[in-house]
């Protein structure tokens, strides 16, 4: 036990030592930067981001200290193995998350969590090879600087030890004051997660303080009080089967073919008929807009795909974790279109050009739930791809085409569409026209940052793919006028969010949940174009599932939890959005009035009417408002967490 002990003791040691290079590291940094993310370096707030970090040191130095422990009466080569195999992987992984965090902070303002770095783990390949790509000489730098640690590490933990057994009393009080001031820290953290006046502690220090106050933030169970306050949301109601479901609603008046297309991050003012300046870049959907309800203010669920696509599919808000959730258990209610209109009839079939595997989007959409033709990139590139690896949209629609050119069944279809190509970076076929000049980006270009400058090149690269992809929407609208189904058809086309090129200080997506990440459009081509015009309600993409239904007769399934909004409208109901990614945060919607409450940049109250660049924070001026969207925003986060904590798993899931 004594030796153990010496081992803790010296490996605590080098891993302390370690951790306060990269923070002298972090802080060198901070003192040196320009941007207006970063803080004034002071001292007592880095020296408490740095104790916060001492229940990390002890874990580390708890498991190398055992592992070196445990082989230190090994064979020397035995000895060289394990720390080669162990302790060069350990720093390794550390030092790339500590500094990958790092670099990411002095992009957006924000460390990586836990969570998001998780996630870079779910497309491991790729994830190495765009790295390789933009950081090749730090991934090196960072590996051989791990090396010589590796091999400096046993000498120095060996020096530490014999200290300690020197200095047998020294040591056993600094072993005291150590669980002392672990303790301690440990004891600290409530205060830290609920005092806000030492938010900049978490959120502007070192990058392992963040990752560890954010995962028992997202850890901590909901208190007594919030469990009372919280108003459950109407539509989270107890699992029903499809037949019990049919039972109450009867048959539906009318079963028209289904088409729904999901484009790709598309923001609502970037589309040629809601007025966006290039009038010619989308002629096909500025046609199908024609005969369609056009929805400009639609709002998405989330700000990245996989919460929003999964919430379009489902008809649920997103947020039922306190954490990213990838899915990996699907154990509550929930019903797909997919699955109503298969009940009544209908053959299903799902064509898309992404990996529906990333982030377990492929597992929440077939877990209790069945399509009967399920086509993504993997079946025609093989499992061996990258997460993100997608196929060119011209080959989806042909495949899709292909499919219906050989249906010999009678049944109604409903087939849904997911087109790429105007996901960052944009890439579209080498022979694709480009009307759109210039294109080619300089200098860094990288999903969470280029140069300010290369902006307009951004968007004319971004341009050139939506031409593509509306290309392809208007030869699959064409295709079905030639096998005269067009007429007949409902038909939706939505993109599952918006695109931001710095509007707020953001590109891409997945950041922050203003408009031109969420704000985005939805149209409804209906049976023989009956219903057509603008509508200026404001919607939530959760609201196309209840308004197929109520477009064949059939009331909304008690899963969904958006409305019927082609007959109706939602009027003073608000419109919730969640993102956990990479900077986490909630929002509501209430036209105009928005508020946000965001991880790195906290509440703010927007109005889209007085401020459309969202720039102005209102909370001072209109308390009273800010006041009831945060008590709306906390009632829809503690209903949905509550219900999915405690309720779900009560009630019994029918298989399809």
């Amino acid at each position: 036990m004594i030796v153990l002990q010496r081992h803790l003791f010296a490996n605590g040691i080098c891993w302390l030592v370690a951790i306060a290079v990269c923070n002298l590291a972090t802080i060198i940094l901070r003192l040196n930067a320009t941007s207006e993310q970063t803080l004034r370096f002071d001292f007592f707030t880095f020296l408490g981001g740095f104790l916060l970090q001492i229940p990390v040191i002890a874990v580390l130095a708890a498991t190398t200290g055992t592992v070196m422990w445990s082989a230190h009466r090994t064979p020397a080569a035995v000895r060289i193995a394990i720390h080669l195999l162990f302790l060069l992987p350990a720093v390794s992984l550390v030092t790339l998350f500590y500094f990958s965090s790092e670099f990411t902070h002095q992009q957006l303002g924000i460390y990586l969590s836990v969570d998001a770095f998780s996630v870079l783990f779910t497309d491991t390949k790729q994830v190495f090879l765009n790295a390789w790509h933009d950081a090749a000489v730090l991934i090196v730098v960072n590996l051989v600087a791990a090396f010589i640690v590796t091999l400096l590490w046993p000498p120095a933990t060996a020096r530490l030890r014999s200290i300690a057994k020197t200095h047998l009393t020294l040591t056993k009080r600094l072993a005291i004051l150590s669980y002392a001031v672990v303790i301690a820290t440990v004891s600290a953290y409530p205060f830290i997660l609920d005092n806000g006046r030492t938010a900049q502690m978490r959120y502007n220090t070192f990058p392992m303080t963040y990752a560890v106050t954010t995962w028992l933030e997202s850890n901590r169970r909901l208190r007594t009080s919030q469990l009372q306050a919280a108003t459950p949301l109407a539509a989270l109601e107890p699992i029903i089967s499809l037949q019990g479901y049919a039972d109450k609603a009867g048959e539906p008046g009318s079963r028209p073919p289904v088409f729904l297309i999901m484009l790709e991050a598309i923001s609502s003012d970037h589309v040629g008929f809601n007025g966006y300046h290039r009038s010619g870049i989308t002629p096909h959907l500025d046609a199908l807009a024609e005969d369609s309800l056009v929805f400009p203010n639609a709002y998405a669920p989330s700000n990245h795909s996989n919460y929003a696509q999964t919430s379009i599919s489902s008809s649920q808000y997103p947020r039922r974790r306190s954490r990213l959730d990838m899915f990996a258990k699907v154990d509550y209610p929930k019903t797909l279109l997919f699955d109503v209109l298969g009940h009544y009839g209908y053959e299903t079939a799902l064509f898309s050009s992404q990996n529906e595997n990333w982030q377990g989007m492929r597992r929440f959409l077939l877990t209790n739930s069945k399509i009967d033709t399920f086509f993504h990139s993997p079946d025609a590139l093989g499992e061996n791809i990258g997460i993100e690896t997608k196929l060119d949209d011209a080959f989806t629609r042909e495949k899709a085409q292909e499919f219906m050119a050989a249906r010999s069944s009678t049944k109604p279809l409903f087939l849904a569409l997911n087109f790429q190509r105007t996901h960052f970076p944009y890439d579209i076929d080498p022979e694709a026209p480009r009307p759109y000049q210039p294109s080619e980006v300089r200098g860094q270009f990288t999903f969470f940052r280029y140069p300010r400058s290369e902006i307009p090149r951004v968007i004319n690269r971004f341009d050139n793919a939506l031409y593509y992809v509306d290309a392809q929407v208007g030869l699959f609208v064409r295709f079905l006028k030639e096998r005269g189904i067009y007429d007949d058809a409902i038909i939706i086309v939505v993109p599952d969010h918006g695109e931001a090129f710095y509007q707020n200080g953001y590109p891409s997506h997945g950041t922050s949940l203003y408009d031109a990440q969420v704000k985005t459009f939805l149209l409804i081509k209906t049976p023989h174009n009956e219903l057509r015009g603008r509508r200026t309600d404001t919607i939530s993409l959760i609201d196309i599932n209840p308004s197929v239904l109520a477009l064949i007769d059939l009331p909304s399934h008690p899963n969904f939890q958006g409305i019927d909004v082609v007959f109706g409208k939602r009027e003073d109901r608000s419109i919730f959005m969640t993102a956990q990614g990479v900077i986490p945060a909630d929002g509501v919607v209430n036209y105009p009035w928005k508020m946000i409450r965001c991880s790195r940049e906290g509440e703010r109250l927007i109005n889209v009417e007085i401020d459309p660049s969202e720039k102005v924070d209102f909370s001072s001026q209109f308390p009273k408002i800010r006041e009831n969207l945060v008590t709306e925003l906390d009632a829809y986060i503690n209903s949905q967490m509550i219900y999915y904590a405690h309720l779900a798993n009560r009630y019994y899931q029918p298989k399809y």
